[in-house]
């Protein structure tokens, strides 16, 4: 019996002529007996190999593709089109924003610095739009802002008053800080921060006071920077500089001030009504952490005085909070996400008394027990390059902070400190409490959506920010 040939079209990756890779599409005849299993077998694993060879190279073009469009998309939600320097993580997407929880990502800033009458400031200035007639004071030093956020004017000044074992400069360079004075800043304020004379252990004295009224400091450093001399005055300081707020508004004319974190309050004779029958005291918030139950009782007493006596007055407890990746990323961008996870799984791993699973605070920063995992991941290390360097010298932000420890670690330390919830300070509250300080002193400011959410980075942050003004 003749053997039935069905004739079908069989595309090779076998070629002819002088290009063997082209593709030759030839009749082949197909046996359909049984006598030819052997070659229909060859058939079909020629066949098979001839599909993996074109599905190959049909998938690397594609796969390039996606990888290109993989890239598109990353330069797109990270590269700042405004800036030529590499940028943290926590701030490539974002500058100054406020993500899921309301934690606004501030690097650290940059102050200028002067000695007036051998006293230390370090100052910053709102960015004043180029429109203003009192603009030169934006180039005078320590802009608070690239620009997308310009006022018309200066509103007013913000005097900083720092805690025991700090300086001027860390309004500017610790987290908590610096988040209060870039917020001061978008509000419209100048920040000054004054460094005490005691260098030993950083605390104020009422020799401070004294010492900046007699020289009138603060109006010659006003005049310096070429603003007007009638502008409204805020007082804010933590801990020993909440203390002495409650001298310093006599001699330096606070409209009102807020106390952060200390049981102080006014003498008897200052509580004591005139012949208007008012008390001339100037509107006054405290900031307590409500786990300092001693702190808390005194400052719930001082508010309840006041009260009486017809001073505004506003009371903000703060509670304790766990110290998360997300909160260590966004609070510390200068240590960044991928370190801070490092730093966070070790605490959990090696030192299970310090964090609960949660990540709440289980002791004190003071208790001496988390110096063995900061010194582990090396926030110290910066000081390597500064070993043998001359002093810094007054009016400039140094290596070192007061401790004698890096930046780093003394950013740590503070956030450590704040989750924790025991007499430190914090931005905590901090739209409130500009909210009364400002009214109080009659400025009238009202936030727009741009200083609201900040300037987002990236391609699709410029679409954005274009979107909502």
């Amino acid at each position: 019996m003749p053997i039935a040939i069905s004739q079908r079209t069989q595309y090779t990756a076998q070629g002819s002529g002088s290009d063997p890779y082209r593709l030759a599409v030839k009749p082949e005849g197909h046996l359909t007996s049984s006598g030819g299993s052997h070659n229909k077998n060859n058939n079909k694993n020629n066949n098979n190999n001839n599909n993996n060879i074109l599905l190959q190279s049909r998938s690397v073009p594609r796969i390039l593709g996606a990888l290109g469009f993989v890239a598109i998309l990353y330069i797109a939600f990270t590269y700042d089109f405004s800036l030529r320097e590499p940028q943290l993580r926590a701030s490539v997407l974002f500058s100054d924003y406020r993500s899921s929880h309301n934690q606004m990502v501030t690097p650290p800033l940059e102050p200028t610095g002067v000695v007036i009458a051998n006293t230390e400031l370090f100052y910053m200035l709102p960015s004043i739009s180029s429109t203003s007639s009192s603009s030169s004071t934006s180039s005078s030093g320590g802009s608070g802002g690239s620009g997308d956020d310009d006022i018309p004017a200066v509103l007013g000044v913000l005097l900083f008053f720092h805690g025991c074992s700090h300086g001027g400069q860390d309004i500017f360079r610790l987290p908590e800080h610096r988040i209060m004075a870039k917020s001061v800043l978008k509000r419209g304020l100048a920040v000054l921060s004054i460094t005490s004379s005691d260098r030993e252990t950083g605390c104020w004295s009422e020799y401070d006071i004294n010492h900046l009224g007699d020289n009138n400091i603060v109006d010659k450093w006003i005049k310096s920077v070429n603003l007007p001399p009638s502008l409204p005055r805020i007082g804010m300081g933590a801990s020993s500089g909440g203390s002495i707020l409650f001298s310093a508004y006599k001699v330096l004319g606070f409209q009102s001030m807020a106390s952060y974190v200390m049981p102080e309050g006014f003498s008897k004779d200052e509580l004591v009504k005139g012949p208007d029958g008012k008390v001339n005291l100037p509107a006054t918030a405290f900031v307590h952490m409500q786990l300092d139950r001693q702190t808390a009782e005194s400052v719930n007493k001082n508010a309840g005085v006041l009260r009486s006596l017809g001073v505004a007055t506003k009371v903000f407890p703060v509670q304790p909070h766990a110290f998360t990746l997300e909160l260590c990323d966004r609070r510390l961008p200068e240590i960044g996400d991928r370190r801070c996870h490092i730093f966070l799984e070790q605490i959990q791993s090696d030192y299970p008394g310090l964090l609960d699973k949660h990540n709440n605070i289980l002791q004190s920063y003071f208790s001496g027990e988390w110096n063995k995992p900061l010194e582990d991941n090396k926030l110290d290390d910066d000081l390597r390059h500064y070993i043998g360097a001359p002093p810094t010298e007054k009016g400039q932000v140094g290596p070192l902070q007061f401790s004698g420890h890096a930046w780093s670690w003394a950013a740590m330390v503070e956030e450590i400190s704040a989750s924790y919830g025991m007499h430190e300070m914090t931005c905590e509250h901090r739209n409130q409490v500009l909210d009364f300080l400002m009214t109080n002193a009659n400025i009238d400011f009202k936030p727009s959506s741009s200083h609201s959410y900040g300037r987002r980075r990236g391609l699709l942050g410029i679409l954005y920010q274009q979107s909502i003004e």
